[in-house]
C-alpha cells in the first residue's frame, strides 16, 4: 500500500518500538536487526521491511495485542498502528485523510471518519474482551496443566514407591525362600541322621536281644548243670553214708 511519508514514518516508529520490546526469538528474522536501531535516520532504512511485515496476519494480531496489554505508544503513532493492524471496514479511508493533514476534511468525511472511529472503538473493545477471555482461558488451561502435572508427579511417586515396596517384598520373599530351602535341607539331614540312629538302635536292640537270649540259654544250662551236680553230690553223700555203716 502506498502510504504518505508522514504515515509511513509514524508506522515505522511504532513498529520499531514493538520490535524493540519483543524478544528476538519471537520475531521474524528480517525484523531482528531493527532491535538495535534507535536513530530515526538509520531506522528509515528498515521502513520497507517494517511496513511489509504488516502483511502478516499473525504479526498484526501480535502487535494489536501488544498495544492493548502494554500500551507503550500514545497519540497519532498508536492510533495509526492500531488502524493498520486491525484494519476495520474502511480502514484505508481512515488513513487517507492523514496524507494531507493541512487540509480540513469535509463535513461528510468527518462524519464518516467519526462513524468509522466509533466502529473501530467498538471492535477494539470487542477484541480486548476476546483477548481477556482468551487470556483467562489460557490461564485456566495453565492451571489445569499444572494440576495435571502435579497429579502425574504424584502418581509417578506412588508408582515408584509401590515399585520399591514390591522390590523389597520380592527380596524378602526370595530370602524367605532361601531360608525355607535351607531349613528343608537341614530337616532332611536331621531325618537322615535320625533314620540312621534308629537303624543303629534297632540293630543294637536286636543284638542285645540275641545276647539276652544267649545268656538265658546259658543260665538254663548252668542251672541244669548245677541241678545235676547237686543230684550227684546228694547221691555221693548217700553212698558215703551207706558205706560208713557197720
Amino acid at each position: 500500500m502506498d502510504l504518505p511519508d508522514d504515515v509511513a514514518a509514524s508506522l515505522t516508529r511504532a513498529l520499531a518500538a514493538f520490535v524493540r520490546a519483543t524478544p528476538a526469538a519471537q520475531l521474524p528474522p528480517a525484523l531482528r536487526p531493527v532491535r538495535k536501531v534507535t536513530h530515526p535516520r538509520a531506522l528509515s532504512r528498515f521502513r520497507e521491511v517494517l511496513l511489509g511485515a504488516l502483511e502478516d496476519d499473525a504479526l498484526r494480531a501480535r502487535v494489536a495485542g501488544w498495544l492493548d496489554e502494554h500500551p507503550p505508544l500514545q497519540g497519532r503513532d498508536a492510533e495509526l498502528l492500531r488502524v493498520a493492524c486491525e484494519r476495520p471496514e474502511g480502514w484505508e479511508e481512515v488513513l487517507a485523510p492523514r496524507r494531507e493533514p493541512q487540509k480540513q476534511p469535509a463535513p461528510q468525511q468527518s462524519e464518516e471518519v467519526e462513524r468509522l472511529a466509533r466502529q473501530l472503538e467498538e471492535e477494539r473493545r470487542y477484541a480486548r474482551k476476546a483477548r481477556r477471555e482468551l487470556a483467562d482461558e489460557r490461564r485456566e488451561r495453565a492451571r489445569d496443566a499444572a494440576r495435571y502435572d502435579a497429579e502425574i508427579k504424584r502418581i509417578q511417586t506412588c508408582l515408584e514407591r509401590t515399585r520399591a515396596e514390591l522390590d523389597a517384598q520380592r527380596e524378602r520373599a526370595e530370602l524367605a525362600e532361601r531360608e525355607r530351602a535351607e531349613a528343608q535341607r537341614a530337616l532332611q539331614r536331621e531325618q537322615r541322621r535320625a533314620r540312621r540312629a534308629a537303624e543303629d538302635a534297632a540293630a543294637a536292640h536286636t543284638s542285645l536281644k540275641d545276647k539276652v537270649k544267649g545268656l538265658t540259654a546259658e543260665r538254663t544250662r548252668l542251672r541244669k548243670e548245677v541241678g545235676e551236680l547237686r543230684d550227684r553230690l546228694a547221691a555221693a553223700g548217700a553212698a558215703r553214708c551207706r558205706s560208713d555203716r557197720p
